[in-house]
């Protein structure tokens, strides 16, 4: 998994670590989407507003997919969207629509999109970012509750992972832009 923390499970200050989350985005106990892992972020933005998560790294050249269970209800005016962004700027790499479900009951869905990072350089440095929205009008509040995150370097769909820097290749984005590499305290040399 090239993002960190996707489970959500690494916690500071009441938040996942390694992730920005904007607006009204609450770390929960998992309730509807898959309940083995422990902890999912709840989306529930007001009126004609907004709440987002996103992560800023450093990807090899390639095709990429990414994928997230979600529990969606009550969205009739509301929408979520997945992005790739050039890091510190607006330059969109991809978007996608994540299909969100109107009834008051909910319902679980997967979510997933593949994308491709291109460039000369060993890394290129992006945000991945999903943003939940609402529109002037809310007869109802809608909800959005995601968990599992995983971006992978293929096309295709992969479950969760839970080996953290297996590849010894993860490079997380240091708050002013520099590549830092992450995971090295995951694993322990038996020497």
């Amino acid at each position: 998994n090239y993002l960190f923390n996707g489970g959500f499970d690494k916690v500071s200050g009441g938040l996942p670590i390694y992730w920005t989350c904007t607006g009204d985005v609450s770390l929960i106990n998992a309730t509807y989407v898959d309940q083995s892992f422990n902890k999912a972020l709840a989306f529930t933005p007001g009126v004609s507003d907004e709440a987002s998560i996103s992560q800023s790294v450093a990807l090899k050249p390639g095709k990429y997919t990414f994928s997230m269970p979600l529990y969606a209800r009550n969205c009739l005016e509301a929408g979520a969207s997945f992005t790739v962004t050039e890091y510190g700027t607006t330059n969109v790499i991809h978007s996608a629509y994540i299909q969100t479900e109107n009834s008051s009951a909910g319902e679980n869905r997967f979510f997933s999109t593949s994308f491709e990072i291109e460039g000369d350089a060993e890394y290129e440095k992006v945000t991945i970012a999903i943003t939940f929205s609402t529109t002037a009008y809310l007869a109802v509040s809608p909800y959005l509750e995601i968990d599992s995150l995983t971006l992978v370097k293929d096309v295709g769909v992969a479950k969760y992972n839970f080996v953290e820097s297996g590849d010894f290749e993860n490079k997380l984005l240091g708050s002013n832009g520099t590549v830092l590499t992450v995971g090295t305290d995951c694993w322990t040399n038996q020497s």
